[in-house]
């Protein structure tokens, strides 16, 4: 919740810069940098690394993707939020806890279902192969 309470921080700093200047003063591009500095905070949680494969290959993965999105989410939470966009703001929190509580679920019995399918589907190919 750091995230979004320094992305509200900027945000309302701005706004107020922006009503009590007398210079000319683009207050908005305080908040548009938030997303690119959440952005670059993100990349360092990303990391790569292989995964031996059952038939003795590997395969590349990603990791930290996850919560590079929920950290940068979170950010544009505290911009609505310092915004005055409450309902906004909630919604989206609600929305984005619902979805890291269950998308680990969803995408284990999607990769399970996928699985299902592609060995019915080799076994399919096998009889049809076999029956030719």
């Amino acid at each position: 919740w750091l995230v979004a309470l320094g992305s509200c921080l900027f945000t309302i700093c701005s706004l107020f810069a922006l009503e009590s200047s007398t210079n000319s003063f683009d207050g908005a591009r305080i908040a548009a940098a938030v997303p690119s500095g959440v952005g670059f905070m993100g990349s360092a949680m990303l990391w790569s690394g292989k995964r031996q494969m059952e038939d003795g290959g590997a395969q590349n993965q990603v990791h930290g993707s996850t919560t590079a999105a929920a950290v940068w989410i979170t950010a544009s939470v505290g911009i609505a939020a310092g915004g005055q966009q409450f309902f906004i703001s909630m919604y989206v929190s609600i929305l984005a806890t619902v979805v890291l509580k269950y998308a680990s679920r969803a995408e284990k019995a999607a990769a399970d279902n996928a699985a299902l399918r592609a060995t019915l589907h080799k076994r399919a190919t096998s009889a049809f192969v076999a029956g030719s």
